[in-house]
């Protein structure tokens, strides 16, 4: 099922792991479909232990994030991207942001599929970035700025040489103001896409 590969590259890959990644927690956080009960054995050893336990300590212990498995098929894997989108935007920011997180989840054009496609991440960098610009006072603007950064850096990943310069430039601007957020899950999510962030030449 070629559309699902990137699910089961942050997800899990018969029953486990997947040997071929290691995730970083901002790719749970902003992309992965990988249960939290896994997360300490799933994310690359150099993650810093300080930000795994500031994002946690924001996780419910009823929050469905600890038991959310993969998508059993492509129907399946929209519905579950957006819910799970919204549960991480609660557990970063509190509960007090479901309602519009919610909203933005459901006009959201999440692709099931990117497979080394510029389009995908960046249609949904730019709609991102079209939300902050028409709803600047929003509460989940911490999240957005991060959500954006890390669509931004797929994007540029596989994007051309003629567009890197300009991806890049965008990806500093997304992340500007959440390295200095005073939530210190916010901060540390920063820092790790800043982090492994390609050097411009």
């Amino acid at each position: 099922m070629r559309g699902l590969v990137l699910l089961w590259l942050l997800g899990r890959v018969g029953g486990s792991v997947a040997a071929e990644t290691r995730l970083t927690l901002a790719d749970v956080v902003l992309h992965g479909v990988l249960p939290l009960s896994e997360l300490p054995r799933a994310i690359a050893p150099a993650s810093d232990p300080d930000c795994l336990a500031s994002y946690l300590a924001g996780v419910a212990p009823h929050s469905p994030l600890w038991r959310m498995s993969p998508p059993a098929s492509a129907e399946t894997a929209l519905p579950l991207l957006r819910r799970r989108l919204v549960e991480q935007m609660v557990a970063v920011l509190g509960e007090s942001v479901r309602d519009e997180a919610t909203a933005f989840a459901q006009d959201f054009p999440l692709a099931v599929e990117w497979e080394g496609m510029v389009d995908s991440p960046l249609a949904e960098a730019d709609f991102v970035a079209d939300w902050l610009a028409a709803h600047a006072d929003t509460a989940i603007a911490p999240f957005l700025h991060l959500l954006l950064a890390h669509r931004l850096q797929a994007a540029q990943r596989w994007a051309p040489p003629q567009m890197q310069a300009g991806l890049s430039r965008r990806f500093e601007q997304a992340l500007a103001p959440v390295l200095v957020s005073r939530r210190p899950a916010v901060a540390c999510l920063a820092r790790e896409l800043q982090k492994r962030q390609p050097r411009q030449p």
